[in-house]
Formats: structure tokens, C-alpha cells, sequence
């Protein structure tokens, strides 16, 4: 989610500004996604929608007295957004769209650059903002997806085709993800996967999942030579 003005709409979350908690989410950067982790970085942000039966709703703000009050002191900078000269949105939108309560939203996060592969399973806590994106899984154990996305073949293809970047970093953009190979196991290794997520054994979990691209010894030993060449900077 990108606020157009993240000094204003994310918070220290131990931060007492009177604004009305039911307008607060978790929020999540890049850098606190670590490889099937995430570490809360006590941040929130101000999300002035309410998602009666799943539908989007601005505010109005008038309602809210205590975020009124917080955001009518950053009022000139918020008007000055392109979001609100260009477009027309109110003073107080955010400026992505908004089409749904994604907080709620079971995901896989990633940050947007990366010097190996940290994709991580959100049951449902964190709004990414702009340093990360998410993955919705549709007929797919996403717990499952995310160990497959962690794998060392996976994270090979995607840092061996996504352009490196500064220090040896890849950019994790979706037109680098999209065609990635995912295995259909037997139901009973991809139980195998999440039982191994879910208690936190996630080398058992990325490994398991390594093996099910067929690959031998000796292919995956070359795959992490190559892995640790590549997060030498260039």
C-alpha cells in the first residue's frame, strides 16, 4: 500500500496520538520479512476505511474526532499529494486504492529487494506497505507455497532471471514470480511441509520441498555454490 505520505499514516505503535484504534493495522516493511518470519516492527498505520461485509468504505472523518484532529495538523502536505491534486481523493485517502481489508487477508509477504529468497506466511495480522509485496494463494496451502517459494531451486531461478541490483540484491517483482514452477505432491507431503512450518522447522519445510523438484546431490550442491556467488556483491 503505497499512503503517498508515510510520515504521516504510519505510527510508532506505542505511540499515544488520540487517533481511534479501530482505524489502526499492523504494519509490515521489507526489511522486518525475514525467510518464513516476520518480526513486528511495532509500526501501525492510519487506515481510514471500514470494510462492512467485505466492501471498502472511506470515512468520513468528521466521525473520528481523534484522527481528524492527528491529520488536520499534516492537512497542507496531504492536500499537496498527487493522489488528491490530480485525482480528486479527499484530503485524508490514502493513495492506492484500497479494495479490500487486506490486514485480514491470509498472505505471503516478500520484500521488493532481496539478496536471497525471505518469503514469509501472514495468517492474517500486517498491511504491507510499499517495500513489500504480497501473494494471495488461491487452491494452494499457503504455508505449503511459502516453503516452495523458500526452496533452493526456486530461489535460483528467481536470482539467476530478476536483474541484480546495488550489493547483490534482485528486485522480487511479480513478472519474476509469476512463472515459477510449483509441485503438486501427494497430499501427504504437503501435510508433511505444513506440519513442519507450523512447529518452526524450516529448514525440513524448505528442504522437503527441494527435493520434490527432482533434482540429485550433486545439482543441488551446484545450486548453492552458485546461490553463495550471487549474493557476493557485484
Amino acid at each position: 500500500i503505497a499512503t503517498g505520505r508515510d510520515g504521516v499514516f504510519v505510527v510508532p505503535g506505542d505511540a499515544d496520538l488520540g487517533i481511534e484504534p479501530e482505524l489502526l493495522r499492523s504494519a509490515l516493511r521489507g526489511r522486518d520479512i525475514g525467510a518464513f518470519q516476520v518480526t513486528d516492527p511495532s509500526l501501525r498505520i492510519l487506515v481510514p476505511y471500514m470494510f462492512e461485509g467485505g466492501v471498502p468504505r472511506l470515512v468520513d472523518i468528521r466521525r473520528y474526532p481523534g484522527a481528524r484532529r492527528y491529520l488536520a495538523t499534516h492537512r497542507g502536505e496531504l492536500e499537496a499529494r498527487h493522489c488528491v491534486r490530480v485525482w480528486g481523493k479527499a484530503w485524508y485517502d490514502l493513495h492506492d486504492p484500497v479494495p479490500f481489508d487486506l490486514t485480514a487477508q491470509p498472505k505471503i509477504v516478500v520484500p521488493d529487494v532481496a539478496d536471497r529468497n525471505r518469503f514469509a506466511f501472514d495468517p492474517g495480522e500486517h498491511v504491507p506497505l510499499h517495500s513489500a509485496y504480497y501473494i494471495l494463494p488461491a487452491e494452494i496451502d499457503a504455508r505449503f507455497l511459502t516453503a516452495v517459494l523458500n526452496s533452493k531451486p526456486v530461489e535460483f531461478l528467481i536470482r539467476t532471471t530478476a536483474p541484480r541490483v546495488k550489493d547483490g540484491f534482485s528486485r522480487y517483482r511479480s513478472q519474476f514470480l509469476l512463472g515459477l514452477p510449483v509441485p503438486t505432491p501427494a497430499s501427504r507431503v504437503v501435510r508433511q511441509v505444513t506440519r513442519a512450518h507450523d512447529r518452526g522447522d524450516f529448514a525440513e519445510a524448505a528442504q522437503t520441498t527441494s527435493k520434490l523438484f527432482g533434482l540429485s546431490s550433486r545439482d543441488l550442491s551446484a545450486i548453492d555454490a552458485a546461490l553463495k556467488e550471487l549474493r557476493t556483491p557485484a
